[in-house]
């Protein structure tokens, strides 16, 4: 049996900010399925880390793959980064809706309306939120409208290339 490429990996990720060095990471791969924590002190280059890796922010130097494709000035990035979320520490949710912002990538991604809103619908039921659904976003408490961004992360993710 051959074992499934990596989801990511990274060599010699380098990143500088006014000739400082926010980022200076030997390698990382993640392989399917495996779950990633990054920890660390203020200042010491996650935030970067995550904005290099979700393609937010071109490294200096270094080599990043994705998806078993290498990322290259030519790379069609955009096709990359509809596999892939990020969800912040502070939530960005969108006008409307609690189901409306969990809706939103999964019709950006051209999703059939039955099954986005199945999978938005399963989402909201895992993290809690259903009963939050027709409420507007922006009244949410920080913990609702944490659940509501991970989980229209979640659906996004369901909802990987066809």
């Amino acid at each position: 049996m051959t074992a499934e490429p990596p989801v990511l990996e990274a060599r010699n990720l380098l990143v500088n900010y006014n000739s400082k060095t926010v980022l200076d990471l030997a390698s990382l791969k993640l392989l399917p399925g495996q779950v990633l924590t990054i920890m660390g002190p203020n200042g010491s280059g996650k935030s970067t880390l995550i904005k290099v890796l979700g393609l937010l922010l071109e490294p200096h130097s270094g080599c990043l793959t994705l998806f078993n494709e290498q990322v290259t000035p030519k790379t069609n990035r955009r096709s990359l980064v509809r596999r892939m979320t990020t969800v912040f520490q502070s939530p960005l949710l969108l006008r409307g809706s609690v189901k409306r912002n969990v809706l939103s990538g999964l019709h950006i991604r051209g999703l059939p309306k039955d099954e986005a809103t199945r999978r938005a619908g399963r989402w909201m039921e895992t993290f809690g939120i259903s009963h939050l659904a027709d409420q507007s976003a922006h009244t949410l408490s920080a913990g609702e409208a944490q659940r509501t961004s991970l989980a229209r992360a979640f659906a996004i993710e369901a909802a990987a290339p066809r």
